[in-house]
């Protein structure tokens, strides 16, 4: 494309640069804030856990300089120190399976103590009732 005058560089601005969405203060809109979050966390979601603060708050470091044409690539680098450090790693597959094995024993562990504490009342109603 070649900008020859005010008005190419303004529809290049409009089409290239500056965020699709913005509000009346000229700022991203909350559209755009969100497009970005839903777009970090499809690409770091199985690497890093993070409230909806904290990728609102990364997604704002990347746009606050409202230039669009940088934000892909900015979504693909690692987040920066300030932002790594509230984000948590993901947990890895193995650790889900162990962390469902972990409830299903304690279920079946409550399930026996139940069992044995029945049990015992019944045992007793036995003794009292001979």
């Amino acid at each position: 494309m070649v900008i020859t005058k005010a008005q190419d560089l303004e529809q290049f601005r409009e089409v290239s640069i500056r965020p699709a969405f913005m509000d009346r203060s000229g700022a991203a809109a909350e559209r755009s804030v969100w497009d970005v979050v839903a777009q970090l966390q499809d690409i770091w979601s199985e690497t890093f856990q993070a409230n909806a603060v904290v990728w609102r708050m990364w997604a704002n470091h990347i746009m606050r300089g409202l230039d669009r044409s940088t934000w892909d690539r900015d979504i693909l680098e690692p987040p920066p120190s300030q932002i790594a450090i509230l984000l948590k790693p993901a947990d890895l597959p193995a650790e889900r399976q162990l962390a469902g094995l972990s409830r299903s024993s304690d279920l079946a562990l409550q399930v026996v103590n139940g069992a044995i504490e029945d049990n015992k009342r019944t045992e007793g109603k036995l003794e009292g009732a001979w």
